[in-house]
């Protein structure tokens, strides 16, 4: 039985080993980079579970923007979000920041900045560099969740120096094994389901109910901030998941849309422009150009596809240039 086991687990890793460059994507160093860490120039990131898709990485950890170099006349604009903007599932020539570019007839230069899991604090903490390094003259932030114009939540934590030499001297799919044991999709520590003591209860309690009262105020503050750290103009793109397919059901209807509304009435107050992508995003997927998902995941659900990108993509192009 013993040899079985670890003839089997050894037969296992070498399967996973052959196969993983085909279907797991890469874990690559950062480095401190614009205040951040970021990964370096000149590597290529490779994604797999949702589209097919290498990005190279330029200059200040850019995803798939190799150059910072613009046209004289041209509007120098940072675009920043999470994993949405940053767009690792799709080509360099289908990221929002290349199809905007290309909308405006390159009379805009478009700094992708963002990166997965960034939110307020990350990005107000990186505004002034982005101006005084690299002439941004506006700013564009795409939101998928309002969660994240939030002040009280934290900026992304950094990678631990263990983090740091695992990326550099392990196999990528050693990481991802480790990773998805440790934590669940949502990079909270999993819960095993067999351990000793009691079961804690899921239901939320009279604190967690009193941090999302408050959340329209804190973003009234957030963008307040915004508009003290920026020089130029401000743009807040509304792009939420939708339409979505839940349970074989199409759900188009926004759970956030009053709190929207609390939005749109603190940005005119801070002087900050919003567009809402809902509608365009729901006329695309009655097209059946759905905006979000791939063929090998699922359509409807997860990051943008080059629909999604190329819709966002138009709207700062027709906003700025």
């Amino acid at each position: 039985m013993l040899t079985r086991w670890l003839s089997g687990a050894m037969i296992g890793t070498l399967v996973i080993a052959a196969t993983s460059p085909i279907f797991v994507r890469s874990y690559l160093p950062r480095e401190i980079n614009r205040g951040v860490w970021a990964l370096s120039a000149g590597q290529s990131y490779r994604w797999r579970s949702e589209g097919y898709a290498t990005t190279s990485i330029g200059p200040h950890g850019m995803p798939g923007k190799t150059t910072t170099r613009s046209h004289e006349d041209a509007r120098r604009v940072a675009l920043w979000g999470d994993s949405q903007a940053e767009g690792v599932c799709v080509a360099d020539e289908q990221k929002i920041f290349a199809l905007a570019q290309s909308a405006s007839q390159n009379r805009l230069c478009v700094f992708p900045l963002a990166q997965s899991g960034d939110r307020a604090n990350d990005w107000i903490g990186q505004m002034e560099w982005s101006e005084q390094q690299l002439g941004v003259t506006d700013h564009v932030f795409l939101i998928a969740e309002l969660s994240d114009l939030q002040m009280n939540q934290p900026a992304s934590p950094t990678p631990s120096p263990w983090t740091q030499w695992a990326s550099s001297h392990l196999p990528a799919f050693v990481i991802a094994s480790i990773r998805n044991l440790a934590t669940d999709d949502g990079d909270m520590p999993r819960k095993l389901r067999f351990r000793p003591g009691p079961v804690r209860s899921s239901i939320r309690s009279a604190d967690d109910v009193q941090s999302t009262a408050v959340s329209g105020a804190d973003r009234s503050e957030c963008l307040r901030a915004l508009r003290r750290k920026a020089v130029g103009s401000i743009t807040i793109i509304y792009a939420p998941k939708l339409p979505q397919v839940v349970d074989g059901k199409v759900k188009s209807i926004d759970g956030e849309d009053s709190d929207f509304g609390q939005l749109v009435q603190s940005a005119i107050d801070s002087n900050i422009s919003v567009i809402d992508l809902r509608d365009e995003m729901r006329h695309s997927a009655a097209r059946n150009q759905w905006p979000h998902g791939f063929h090998n995941g699922q359509i409807g659900s997860g990051h943008l596809n080059v629909v999604g990108n190329q819709i966002i993509a138009h709207a700062i192009a027709d906003r700025l240039r």
